[in-house]
């Protein structure tokens, strides 16, 4: 009873109240984004991936020309916010008529250890959030991986029990450090896990 803060002319008063996620000694796993957090609004920005005759081995490496020519790559310059960031990820993005394919080299601080453990906000990650075009509100599926190879399908996008577990079912992904300060994460995602429909073979000459 005569812990913690207390009412005083030399505090900042009322006292704020306590949070309630944090009234119980059980563990809490927090979720992003955070509940009753509003991001800034920003446009949204359409991302057309083209149609690769490769087929890349999703085994962490990403080798040169791996991907083929003339697919989509996207420097990641800017955090969430648009600020410039330290370290900048690079991607490279296509599909080869039943998959999406994503590779994205992840540059981070060489003078520290990358995490060995799969825990989302606290350790090393790569995103991967995916929006099909449709008519009403979409899911966003929500793919995140690790460095140690692991990763997971998040709800948080707003896709069902059986949508997410599409995913987990279907995906396939592969992460491998290739030198202090870098490592790459590999992505095979089914068109269909993620309803966007195949598009149509290219009509015989």
């Amino acid at each position: 009873a005569k812990m913690g803060l207390y009412e005083s002319p030399l505090r900042a008063s009322p006292i704020p109240p306590p949070d309630p996620r944090r009234s119980t000694p059980e563990p809490v796993t927090e979720e992003y984004p955070i509940p009753g957090w509003v991001p800034p609004n920003r446009g949204l920005v359409h991302l057309k991936a083209p149609q690769t005759k490769r087929d890349p081995v999703i085994d962490g490496t990403i080798a040169a020309n791996e991907y083929g020519k003339g697919i989509l790559v996207i420097d990641m310059t800017g955090d969430y916010n648009g600020n410039p960031v330290r370290f900048a990820s690079k991607a490279w993005i296509t599909h080869d008529g039943a998959d999406l394919l994503i590779a994205i080299r992840n540059p981070v601080d060489p003078t520290k250890p990358l995490s060995t453990s799969a825990n989302w906000g606290q350790d090393d990650a790569a995103e991967v959030a995916l929006q099909p075009t449709g008519k009403g509100k979409q899911p966003t599926f929500i793919l995140r991986g690790y460095p140690n190879g692991t990763w997971e399908a998040s709800p948080a996008g707003g896709t069902t029990g059986a949508q997410t577990r599409e995913l987990r079912r279907r995906v396939t992904y592969a992460a491998k450090q290739s030198r202090p300060g870098l490592w790459d994460a590999e992505w095979r995602i089914p068109l269909a896990a993620i309803q966007v429909p195949q598009p149509r073979p290219a009509a015989e000459p």
